[in-house]
């Protein structure tokens, strides 16, 4: 299935909100593997910095993770 940058960029939001682990390598890893990523897309712009995020929030960060996740999105979604 083809999906839009838009589209792409809210199933990684998605799936970080559910991720449970404090490893951003684990989240990346798991994310990565999903067919909405590809492995050179421009996605990984939002991937990289949301894997960040989530595991900072997961090990007791204080931040709230779907406000940072969607101001992520937004600095970072381009139309390809």
């Amino acid at each position: 299935m083809e999906y839009t940058m838009q589209e792409r960029s809210q199933k990684i939001i998605s799936a970080c909100l559910q991720a449970t682990s404090c490893d951003p390598l684990d989240i990346f890893d798991e994310i990565a593997r999903q067919d909405f990523v590809r492995i050179h897309g421009p996605e990984h712009h939002v991937l990289d910095g949301a894997c960040l995020l989530t595991a900072f929030s997961n090990a007791g960060g204080q931040i709230d993770l779907a406000a940072a996740l969607d101001k992520l999105e937004s600095v970072h979604t381009i139309d390809n």
